[in-house]
Parts: C-alpha cells; sequence; structure tokens
C-alpha cells in the first residue's frame, strides 16, 4: 500500500508502455540495511543469512508467497509487462553457494513466478560461481575495464549464452564522513557503447538520483572499516530529485540516438522539471529532553542489544549507577555498534565511534556511590556488503568498569530503554520549552507546503539524528557531512500547518530550518 505498492508501480510503468526487470532479492543490496534482508531475522536463533538453511528458506518462502499474489498477475505471460527476475545480488562476490541460488529459484517458481525469464548477477571473476545450467547469466562491470575483459570469459564457458551488463557504473557510494561520491560518466559511456557494439544488452547504473527514507541506508566494510552510507545516494546521477536532466544526461541521450533510430523508434524529449522550493529560516518551537521521556526499561544483569531489546534503528540507552571510584578508573566498551555517547550524572564526558574502532577504553572522573551512567548508543545503518555478516546494534559484546587499582566493579543491574525509529514514539514525548544550550531529545515546529516542487531541508545546524515530517521520515542526518541537507517529497504535506519533528542525539547550534531549492553534498 501507498509508497510500497509494487503492483501499482507496476501497473503505472505499463500505462507509459515500459516493461519491468524484477530483482526481488531476498537479498538487493541497494544501499539498504543488511542489503534489503528485515533486521528481525537476527533474533532468529542460529540462522545463516543467506543460505538453504531452513531457518533461512522459511522466511524466504513466506516473502515470496507475499511478493507472488502480488506481482505475479504482472509477469508477461499473464498479460502485464514484467519481463525478466533477477535472483539475489551480487551474489558470487562473496561465496559459491549454487544449490542456495536454486533453492531460491525453486522458491520463486512455486510462489507464481515459473513463467518469467530467471537470471543470476557476478562479476568477470564470480560468474563460475552463479552460472546455474538452465538460467541466463549476467555481468555487473566497473567502467575502468573494456567489455571484452569482462565477456571474454562468458563466451568461453557458454558460447550461445545472452551478453547481458545488468549494472555498469562502478562502486560509487557516499558515507558519513566522507566525500561525495563521483563517477567518470565518460568512462561509463565509453564502456556503453564498447557493450553496444559487442551487440551486448546494457543497463546504467546511478541514472537516476536515489533516496534511503527512514532507517533504510545502509553500511559497508570497507577496507576492514564500518562505512555508514548517506541517506542520498547515487548523488552524480544523471537526472537528479527534480526530474532536471544534467548536461551529461543530455550527451548520454544524444549518443544513444543512433541506436534508437535502428529500430524506428526516437527517444522522447525529457519532460521539464518540476522545479524546486525554498523558505526562510524557521524557529524551532518545542522540545522534549531525551532522558526526561524515557520509555519504560528493560532490566537485566547484563547489557542487550537493540534486537533482543525488540527494535530495529534508532537508539538505546544503557543506564546503571556506580559505586565511589578515583579518578583514573576505566569504562571499556567491545562492540559498540556503532556511535556511542557517554554521561555521568547527565554530564557527556567521551564518545565512541565504530568507524575507528568497535572497542573503547575511557578514563572516568572520580564519582560517587551512586553516580549515574549513562551510555546512549546510536544505530547508523547496517552492514550489507558482507556475506552473512550479522550486524547487531547497541553494545553487541561487554561493559567493563575496573577502578584504579584494576580491580573490576561490575554493576549488578542494567537498565535498557530502546529509542526506536518510529514516529508513534518520537511524537508521544512531552514537549515543552527549548533547552538554553544544545540538549539530546525531540524538537518540533510547524512548517508551511512550498507554493513550488520539492526542497531539501537544511540539516547544517543539527548533531545527528533523523527527521519526521507528517509521520514520514526524512532519513538520518549527521553534521560531519557530507551531505548537509534532506530531500522533502512536496507530497507528504498539506495546505496549512505540517508537523516537523527533529530527534537529535546531541543537540543543534541553532534551533533553525530552512527549506533550500539545491542539495548540499
Amino acid at each position: 500500500t501507498g509508497n510500497n505498492d509494487i503492483r501499482a508501480f507496476c501497473k503505472l510503468a505499463q500505462k507509459h508502455g515500459m516493461y519491468v526487470i524484477v530483482r526481488p532479492g531476498p537479498y538487493v543490496c541497494a544501499e539498504w540495511e543488511m542489503g534489503g534482508l528485515p533486521w528481525w531475522l537476527l533474533n532468529v536463533d542460529g540462522i545463516r543469512l543467506r543460505s538453504k538453511q531452513p531457518a533461512f528458506m522459511q522466511r524466504v518462502d513466506r516473502f515470496f508467497e507475499a511478493l507472488g499474489k502480488e506481482l505475479s498477475p504482472q509477469l508477461l505471460a499473464n498479460g502485464g509487462n514484467i519481463a525478466i527476475m533477477q535472483v539475489e545480488e551480487s551474489h558470487g562476490i562473496e561465496k559459491n553457494d549454487k544449490p542456495y541460488l536454486e533453492a531460491l529459484i525453486e522458491c520463486a517458481k512455486k510462489r507464481g513466478f515459473g513463467e518469467v525469464l530467471t537470471f543470476t548477477a557476478a562479476t568477470k571473476n564470480s560468474f563460475m560461481q552463479t552460472a546455474l545450467p538452465d538460467y541466463f547469466f549476467s555481468i555487473d562491470m566497473n567502467s575502468e575495464e573494456k567489455a571484452d575483459e569482462h565477456f571474454v570469459g562468458v563466451t568461453k564457458f557458454r558460447y550461445n549464452a545472452p551478453l547481458v551488463c545488468s549494472s555498469l557504473g562502478g562502486d560509487y557510494k557516499t558515507v558519513w564522513g566522507g566525500e561525495s561520491a563521483a563517477r567518470n560518466w565518460s568512462k561509463v559511456f565509453m564502456r556503453m557503447f564498447e557493450l553496444l557494439q559487442r551487440k551486448n544488452s546494457v543497463s546504467i547504473d546511478g541514472v537516476l538520483e536515489g533516496n534511503s527514507f527512514g532507517a533504510t541506508a545502509g553500511a559497508a566494510i570497507v577496507d576492514g572499516k564500518y562505512s555508514p552510507f548517506t541517506t542520498a545516494h547515487n548523488t552524480d546521477a544523471l537526472i537528479n530529485y527534480a526530474g532536471e536532466c544534467g548536461e551529461d544526461y543530455m550527451k548520454f541521450r544524444k549518443s544513444l540516438h543512433v541506436y534508437a533510430q535502428e529500430d524506428g523508434k526516437t527517444p522522447l524529449d525529457p519532460l521539464a522539471p518540476a522545479g524546486l522550493s525554498s523558505f526562510d529560516d524557521v524557529a524551532v518551537e518545542e522540545f522534549a529532553p531525551l532522558f526526561e521521556n524515557l520509555p519504560e526499561a528493560i532490566v537485566s544483569d547484563k547489557v542487550k542489544t537493540m534486537e533482543q531489546c525488540g527494535i530495529g534503528a534508532g537508539a538505546i540507552l544503557y543506564s546503571t549507577t556506580l559505586q565511589t571510584m578515583k579518578e583514573g578508573a576505566t569504562l571499556s566498551l567491545e562492540g559498540i555498534h556503532d556511535y556511542a555517547r557517554i554521561y555521568i550524572d547527565g554530564k557527556q564526558i567521551a564518545v565512541a565511534d565504530r568507524r575507528e574502532s568497535e572497542t573503547a577504553e575511557i578514563a572516568l572522573p572520580a564519582v560517587s556511590e551512586g553516580a549515574k551512567l549513562d551510555i546512549l548508543v546510536e544505530a547508523t545503518g547496517r552492514v550489507g556488503n558482507v556475506k552473512g555478516y550479522k550486524d547487531y546494534k547497541g553494545i553487541t559484546k561487554s561493559v567493563e568498569l575496573k577502578a584504579v587499582d584494576g580491580t573490576v566493579v561490575q554493576p549488578k543491574e542494567w537498565k535498557m530503554y530502546p529509542l526506536p525509529a518510529e514516529h508513534k514514539f518520537v511524537s508521544s514525548m512531552k514537549f515543552g520549552k527549548l533547552p538554553e544550550a544544545p540538549t539530546p531529545g525531540f524538537y518540533r515546529t510547524k512548517i508551511k507546503k512550498p507554493t513550488e516542487g520539492d526542497f531539501f531541508l537544511f540539516t547544517g545546524y543539527w548533531g545527528a539524528g533523523e527527521v519526521w515530517l507528517n509521520g514520514h521520515s526524512l532519513g538520518r542526518y549527521r553534521k560531519e557531512g557530507p551531505q548537509r541537507a534532506l530531500y522533502v517529497p512536496v507530497c507528504w504535506m498539506k495546505e496549512g500547518d505540517n508537523e516537523l519533528i527533529i530527534v537529535d542525539w546531541d543537540g543543534p547550534s541553532k534551533a533553525i530550518v530552512k527549506g533550500l531549492d539545491y542539495p548540499l553534498y
């Protein structure tokens, strides 16, 4: 339903004379959390993600059953426009597991996809690991190597195989704290023409700018380090959010004109973009402090993960009381997933960032009996590029306190407060006056619907968190950028007042919002 109505989307494409290639996974990558797999799978004891294991395949079967009810009427064989279906994504890059792919295809067939052409995808170095005897396969390639280098092995392995590049463009993802990714479109076009001259089929990656609304933006392990993706992706796309076609797109379209004329069809002229809106500063009016609006605690003698506490996204607060300790005692954290803020009696004394290390040793000030220790851990996206990786959130291993003499002084009790990324939760706060200094919590104001089109909500004054507009999550933001504005579809707004709630785990330098008619990344 709503934005998730996949059948309606396919019907809309059919209405406009287009065919559809569906790539339902169940693992799809696409910069999504866990590559699109749901977080609650992590609570299934002993589950092996992306495997033929019954515990995993039983859930996959339920997924394909629901998907088949929606999409099987739209198959080409049933009078619809779904021409091809891909199973999994980049599977062979990680592991040779043909029996798993075969099990996925059989499961999809059983649930209504028996009459659609099915394929798998890989790279030039891994296609042998995914090439199934009765199904065709495609090659994903970057723009750095010539087309011949990618397909020579394919033709040797199966001389009559369809030569298809299902993703041309390369791996260009922007991560928080990094630089905005940019691909060399001239090289992409060069490889595209090499493929077309070979009579290959090709799909270009990154033509349209994308956005990970809600808490759906994932992460990757890059050179051994955790790297969370920004909310916006494909920020160097040929067509932006507003439908504006850049200079590179016009070059791309002009070059393709020759191939379009071969079948007697001429591409339509691009539609005029809808245009973008902007508005001046709006002061945030209300605030609900985090530590005064906590949900019911989960009590245990050990710390639990977010998943064990029943939430998949947002943050979790760990709280306990301390014994008397001299200055120089240490707090050791192991399994920081993903960003921790440490407080003693409400005062922040340190942070720990998974991007630097999953462990941290923090020197504590002198504390008296009954001092309160709080550890606020923010989840910033689950890893999706490592097969079978289980990316639990919160403190995933242990917390240890040591006195100055090295004696372990463990708390007898931990209270855990789940802080879910859900509108029902963030809107239930007791809002009041703004704080005098940056304070973690929930900020609320009202904004008017712009007169023109979509806009970008400037987040440069804010720390780190998530923004909600009329119950819709616009995604995560972080002060270090490079993204410093969130895309806002104006269709989510109404005439008059529109509720804006900003969840900020740090607090802003200025409690102000404004709308931009251009992106910032």
